[in-house]
């Protein structure tokens, strides 16, 4: 790349806003013709060569209190292989006005703002009544289960995170993100629930700017349930095990065939199936979700923005 400083570089300016600190900042602008129209923003600022805290160096004149705070690149509207470069220098003098040019607050990064927003909403979801509040196995009175089966009402948590992730450089979104966590359950903890209680149900995207740096306004949801999301069906079909373990059609106490169900410990749910166990009338746990590392997202789990250098 080809990188050349703007013939009114550098800037100065030394004004104090009402109320605050002196103020001393410097001004280097840049142009830079990049090698292809492809070349990221990211890289189009290293070029300048220029880093997040390095001190205000320009020929002979040197400012160790006054650190870089911001870089900015912003693609030349006629051309794409040009970029204009903003390079910030700031330093606050304490005391009201002195001249010390090595005293200075600490600067914060201001280039990129995640502004990461939490939500969390209530949710209610029918699914199959398999047991009532005591445990109990839901059925009718002869014991069958319900075909189709009861559905009643469950609350589950819903929590929604969207903040801004750049566009190119280092953190950048894409779309492979989908991929690698929706319709996947976390790992390990997570937000204060337990490996395979929260579900990735989906991933969105809209463009927007930051700082003037191209950007991605990105959502994420999730469910929670505490029960998690294994599936644990009804044992519904007309076929039961004998003693060995054979399959063979059920039959009632007078031998007739019957379309009944099968207890997970190999008992017939027949005119006994009052002594079965409740918990023994129903299939799997079926696991059918696929694992992530929710933690890679690096969320800000104290739900405040948090700083991205690009």
């Amino acid at each position: 790349m080809q990188v050349k400083e703007n013939p009114n570089s550098p800037q100065y300016d030394d004004s104090q806003p009402l109320g605050s600190p002196p103020t001393r900042t410097y001004t280097r602008t840049f142009r830079v013709i990049a090698d292809n129209a492809t070349d990221a923003p990211q890289a189009v600022v290293d070029a300048v060569g220029v880093n997040k805290g390095d001190t205000y160096e320009y020929g002979t004149e040197t400012d160790l209190g006054a650190r870089c705070t911001s870089r900015r690149a912003r693609r030349d509207s006629d051309s794409p292989l040009v970029w204009h470069v903003t390079i910030i220098y700031k330093a606050e003098t304490q005391g009201g006005g002195g001249d010390n040019k090595e005293e200075d607050y600490e600067w914060t990064d201001d280039s990129f703002v995640v502004d990461q927003q939490v939500q969390w909403t209530s949710e209610l979801v029918q699914e199959p009544a398999k047991k009532d509040k005591n445990g109990n196995a839901v059925k009718n009175a002869a014991k069958d289960e319900f075909d189709p089966p009861i559905l009643f009402d469950k609350a589950r948590l819903r929590l929604t995170i969207s903040r801004n992730e750049p566009r190119f450089g280092e953190g950048k979104f894409t779309d492979t993100k989908a991929a690698t966590y929706v319709a996947r359950t976390n790992d390990a903890n997570f937000w204060g629930h337990a490996a395979g209680k929260v579900l990735c149900v989906g991933i969105t995207s809209s463009q927007t700017k930051v700082m003037n740096n191209d950007a991605w306004r990105v959502t994420y949801q999730f469910i929670v349930n505490d029960d998690g999301f294994a599936l644990e069906p009804l044992e519904y079909g007309p076929n039961c095990l004998d003693a060995n373990g054979n399959k063979k059609r059920c039959q009632d106490e007078y031998g007739h065939p019957i379309s009944d169900r099968l207890a997970a410990n190999g008992t017939q749910l027949g005119p006994d199936a009052a002594l079965v166990a409740a918990a023994d009338v129903f299939g799997g746990p079926f696991t059918m979700h696929d694992t992530a590392d929710f933690a890679a997202l690096g969320f800000d789990d104290e739900q405040g923005g948090v700083g991205i250098d690009i």
